[in-house]
């Protein structure tokens, strides 16, 4: 199993990418700014590790943005090798 072939150019849209995280066939990274950080995966999807359910790797080779809870801010994302983890931190109130 491998990554789809990323080329080796800045992608633009990444200028302000916090953290970078590798599985064994997927990528995940943070981009933005607390609190509109967003996640964005590449790569093979045929375990849900890109974090979307019930679909195919047909677009492994497309950057997507993944949708995530809007009740925290996003600390941190580790793949392993068939999922993807994030931190996310929550605001309690009382």
């Amino acid at each position: 199993m491998t990554i789809p072939n990323l080329p080796s150019l800045q992608v633009e849209e990444f200028n302000d990418v916090k953290e970078i995280s590798l599985g064994s066939s997927h990528i995940a990274i943070l981009k933005g700014n607390d609190p509109e950080t967003e996640v964005w995966t590449f790569g093979l999807n045929d375990h849900g590790q890109r974090g979307f359910a019930h679909e195919d790797s047909q677009d492994g080779d497309k950057w997507r943005k993944l949708d995530v809870p809007k009740d925290g801010i996003i600390k941190q994302v580790a793949c392993g090798k068939w999922n993807t983890f994030l931190v996310i931190e929550r605001q309690i109130t009382e």
